[in-house]
């Protein structure tokens, strides 16, 4: 299932008026719903398709209102953790715990590859939004 703009939902469910009807935003809370339980779902089995969206879920999860921005260090640490809670989970023979620390671990690397890059950053947690540019 493909994951539709938001922008085109809203398009495409606003009257010509610009305001929503009742059932038009019955269908879009239920199309928030939708992709809320989409994105926080672990992917075990596609580690291709799970790592976006484990990395789009810490961004959610952790986002600036958690604690202090990580350093290289604080990412080097998040990162070992994680892969450590892999092996213990494999050595147990939880299977598909290990394959969603897997998944996890490559997600923070996603996301402190994006910190790196200058690109997607909310995943630093515990900065306060009113100190960080263009936040909400």
């Amino acid at each position: 299932m493909s994951l539709v703009p938001m922008t085109q939902i809203l398009r495409d469910h606003v009257t010509d008026g610009g305001r929503l009807t009742h059932d038009n935003g019955l269908f879009l809370l239920g199309e928030v719903e939708r992709l809320q339980a989409l994105l926080n779902r672990p992917e075990v089995d596609d580690f291709i398709k799970g790592v976006p969206l484990e990395a789009a879920h810490q961004v959610e999860r952790w986002s600036v209102q958690h604690d202090a921005g990580k350093s290289p260090l604080d990412w080097f640490w998040l990162i070992g953790y994680l892969a450590q809670k892999a092996a213990a989970a494999a050595i147990g023979g939880d299977l598909d715990k290990a394959k969603h620390h897997t998944i996890s671990t490559a997600a923070a690397l996603a996301n402190w590859h994006a910190q790196l890059a200058g690109g997607d950053n909310r995943m630093r947690p515990g900065i306060d939004p009113a100190t960080v540019e263009g936040a909400a």
